[in-house]
């Protein structure tokens, strides 16, 4: 009996990843600020209530392209050097991509994956035949917010489509799943959907769900010369009103079919007998601004609704049905996974790992 309660106490104390890699699957979605979660209930149920919400998790930039680099690098914006969406300060062609975060997990053995869009001005500042380092299975979108037509590097081919890419990527990343059910191998998924960037199209089952859908804040403050120079912006005429409006039921429809993706995700893993050993993250590049502060349709402004991002994690070890309130930021991603997967970075991350949390 004393052998057997030392045994137990041995391998309660060796931490998860040395037991059995788990699987690592980070769902992203682009421009989606922190309220727009309501709408989401199956993320709530099969994330949240499954396992942690961070409640203060920011963006270190509200742009696409230095946010997604800081998530590959787990550094900030001026040491990673991707300083925005396009050259000659940003883009894809600013990062190093042969030192990433997928780099480090492959080397530590696991099976990469990316589905959907990569870092911005991919396909476009180099050949759309590219297949960055470091990914086993390349499923880049080389058409980002064409909802309804298409064209993806496959890879290495390019392959057109139409109908609708939410579905479309979450119908490839439930036949990757599916397609490691025999193998022990670990895996890597980056899913990151289009949803609910601009033009936000809903897919036609959920269009016109939110038909009237009033917005939640109050508009056009009185009196802004308290406020930098930079964010003194006009007051909303109606007009401008009704257009954000509409933008805002858009983006909450176009939200819903990303919700039904992670059902059809988890219910994959489950077939696959892979959910109990895979940690499932879901977050945003980015939020948004529709009409706060009198911004229109923007989000590079540092106020909450822009820098304040969604972030879920359920899987092995971790807590289930628990808030986090920490104050912590997207560069903290990197360095969480890094962590969970037993990996080496090779850069000097700036974030720490969450795994304490």
């Amino acid at each position: 009996m004393i052998y057997f309660f030392s045994v137990l106490l041995f391998v309660c104390l060796i931490p998860t990843s040395a037991l059995a890699r788990p699987n690592i699957i980070m769902i992203m979605t682009d421009d989606q600020d922190s309220a727009s979660m309501s709408v989401m209930t199956r993320t709530q149920s099969l994330i949240a209530e499954q396992g942690i919400t961070f409640t203060n998790s920011l963006t270190n930039v509200a742009l696409c392209a230095p946010s997604r680099s800081t998530f590959l690098s787990g550094q900030h914006h001026i040491h990673h050097h991707v300083m925005g969406n396009a050259l000659p300060n940003g883009g894809y062609t600013k990062l190093d991509h042969t030192n990433t975060l997928r780099l480090w997990l492959q080397s530590a053995g696991y099976k990469t994956a990316l589905i959907g869009k990569y870092v911005n001005r991919y396909g476009v500042d180099v050949p759309r035949t590219t297949v960055p380092p470091g990914w086993d299975f390349w499923h880049g979108n080389l058409n980002p917010d064409g909802y309804r037509a298409w064209d993806i590097n496959h890879n290495g081919v390019i392959q057109s489509y139409r109908g609708y890419n939410t579905d479309h990527f979450t119908d490839v990343a439930t036949s990757f799943i599916t397609d490691q059910q025999q193998t022990d191998q670990p895996f890597f998924i980056w899913l990151t959907y289009d949803a609910p960037h601009y033009p936000a199209l809903p897919a036609p089952r959920h269009a016109g769900r939110f038909a009237g859908i009033q917005l939640p804040v109050s508009f056009n403050e009185s009196n802004v010369t308290d406020k930098p120079l930079s964010v003194q912006w006009p007051a909303i005429t109606p007009a401008q009103f009704d257009e954000i409006r509409f933008l805002y039921q858009r983006r909450l429809e176009s939200l819903l079919a990303v919700d039904e993706g992670v059902q059809q995700i988890i219910d994959a893993l489950r077939s696959a007998g892979k959910l109990d050993n895979t940690v499932v993250m879901f977050t945003s590049d980015n939020g948004f601004y529709q009409g706060q502060h009198r911004i229109l349709k923007n989000k590079e402004a540092y106020y909450e609704e822009a820098i304040r991002v969604p972030l879920l994690m359920r899987g092995p070890g971790i807590p289930v049905n628990q808030v986090r309130s920490q104050l912590i930021s997207n560069v903290d991603l990197a360095p969480t996974i890094v962590a969970l997967s037993g990996a080496t970075a090779r850069r000097t991350m700036d974030g720490k790992s969450l795994t304490p949390l």
